[in-house]
């Protein structure tokens, strides 16, 4: 048996992830796209050392591009890899003699504990995913799954074996160190001792006043691991829950839909009518690229019968994922309604069959819809008791008209 909870608030899920590494007793798998080398970075980094002092082993999969330029020059994570139980390695990696196919990434994020624990979403490692820095948050979500018989579980089977997959992959390589000095290695461990001591200190223990729910099934949807062009698995997988359940609701930071989406989309799809999407308005959104397409794209997107609902706050952007499909599916993970999502990088997705979580999740996606403006083909636009009016820049306006001339072809680099 599986039970659930969603971690919504930034602050718990930095809670969540040091207290899961503390009590880790035998091994720690982690793979993330982003890992920033900021306050948020060092906190895991810290508490992955204090883990692996302790005998736990460590292994640690990134991103290449993303290490590149997040953790290449970071002391402390410099000494991390170089300590005893610690081991990282890069998926496809950034070099000059690794070039064929630069843009397909390892978008996946998780954490496996030991063979009891995994911890499954859309938040990178940094201070805008796990802090709580007003006007900077990205408003994220994760699936905690607890495994109630260790090992047994079919999440942690198919996301061990997941792992195990991309890790012994010709598409991962061992990390390189650059190399630092004794003196430097010697500052940054005490720094990671430091920090973990600080940790301690200011994260209390939240796994006991967690309210799981009980699944009748929890299980892996992902796309191919392969750094090239991929065949759609998660999305196809999603586009048939949505044809057998109906009533689709998906939260997503941004839309960006090419003609392979929509040739799958017909496969399974008569219309859009019946679909809800939640995402940032454009006078807010964090993704250039998505924000442009929405607004060239918008009235077409209402025409296929979509509800449209543009997501607006002061103090945070969207940056969750998450599918409602019928009166029991949910869908947690990596996975934005994107081309890149689609067709190009790696994604990891929990599909949870449970109809008490499927309605706790419904609560929260009616709370995002009080952000929103909402849109619907032929009705007068409705704002949402919260949604917070916000006009654009001159910048974003000229940058979102470049982009509607320019931008296609490099739609699939962001």
């Amino acid at each position: 048996m599986e039970e659930v909870i969603n971690i919504e608030e930034n602050r718990d899920a930095m809670a969540v992830r040091l207290q899961l590494m503390r009590q880790a007793k035998s091994r720690i798998r982690m793979a993330v796209f982003e890992f920033h080398r900021d306050a948020a970075g060092r906190r895991i980094m810290a508490a992955l050392a204090q883990s692996a002092g302790r005998g736990v082993q460590v292994q640690l999969l990134i991103d290449g591009i993303c290490l590149f330029y997040g953790l290449f020059y970071s002391q402390e994570f410099q000494t991390l890899s170089r300590m005893g139980n610690v081991h990282v390695r890069v998926y496809n990696p950034f070099k000059k003699d690794n070039m064929r196919h630069p843009n397909c990434r390892m978008h996946d994020k998780y954490l496996l504990i030991d063979d009891s624990w995994l911890l499954l979403g859309g938040r990178n490692v940094g201070n805008a995913f796990l802090e709580e820095d007003i006007g900077k948050i990205k408003k994220d979500r994760d699936l905690l799954v607890h495994e109630q018989e260790p090992g047994r579980g079919q999440a942690y089977r198919q996301l061990s074996a997941y792992f195990e997959s991309v890790w012994n992959s010709p598409y991962v390589q061992d990390w390189e160190w650059a190399g630092i000095s004794s003196e430097m290695e010697k500052d940054a461990r005490y720094q990671l001792k430091r920090i973990s001591w600080e940790s301690e200190k200011l994260y209390e223990d939240i796994l006991p006043r967690l309210s799981f729910f009980p699944a009748d099934s929890v299980e892996l949807a992902a796309n191919p691991i392969q750094a090239d062009k991929k065949d759609p698995q998660l999305f196809r997988r999603i586009l048939r829950d949505a044809g057998d359940y109906g009533n689709v609701q998906i939260q997503t930071p941004y839309v960006i839909l090419d003609q392979d989406m929509k040739n799958e989309y017909k496969k399974y799809l008569r219309d859009a009518r019946g679909i809800t999407i939640v995402t940032n308005a454009p006078e807010r959104g964090s993704n250039y690229f998505g924000s442009s397409d929405l607004m060239t794209r918008r009235q077409r997107i209402l025409d296929e019968g979509v509800r449209l609902c543009e997501y607006s706050d002061p103090q945070q952007v969207l940056h969750g994922k998450m599918i409602l499909a019928g009166g029991d599916i949910t869908y947690i993970g990596s996975f934005n309604l994107d081309n890149r999502s689609c067709c190009i990088d790696m994604e990891a997705d929990l599909r949870v069959k449970s109809r008490p979580f499927h309605d706790h999740m419904e609560e929260t996606f009616q709370e995002l819809l009080r952000h929103c403006r909402i849109q619907e083909e032929g009705k007068k636009d409705v704002g949402g008791d919260l949604y917070w009016p916000h006009s654009m820049s001159k910048k974003r306006q000229t940058a979102y008209r470049a982009l509607s001339f320019f931008g296609k072809p490099l739609r699939r680099l962001m």
